[in-house]
């Protein structure tokens, strides 16, 4: 399950991380790849293929100890993987955190 889906994220990034800044892209890749495998445990998944906006929006729910600078940037790098999987509109944008600090509001209303 894991190699299929590390050999999909090698194809689609060798393009990718060969233009513009390496390191950052070579950064978004490695997220990409964590985020794909981290739902691929938690939900059962085979193929980046499957992947929807549900997976990205509970995968966002459970990792509430990220700083918000790690989280936009797993939002960026989510928009590039719905680039490679031709998807026609954005990803879901992350919860962004309230005034209180208390509780947690999605953005992508």
């Amino acid at each position: 399950m894991s190699h299929r889906i590390r050999q999909w994220v090698r194809e689609q990034s060798y393009t990718y991380v060969r233009h513009g800044g390496k390191k950052s892209r070579r950064a978004t890749t490695r997220r990409i790849l964590s985020m794909l495998l981290c739902i691929a445990v938690d939900e059962g998944i085979t193929s980046p293929h499957q992947v929807g906006k549900a997976h990205v929006v509970r995968f966002y729910a459970k990792r509430t100890d990220l700083a918000p600078s790690t989280v936009r940037d797993y939002y960026y790098a989510t928009r590039i993987l719905w680039i490679w999987l031709n998807r026609p509109t954005l990803p879901p944008k992350p919860p962004q955190e309230s005034n209180n600090n208390q509780e947690k509001i999605y953005a992508n209303k």
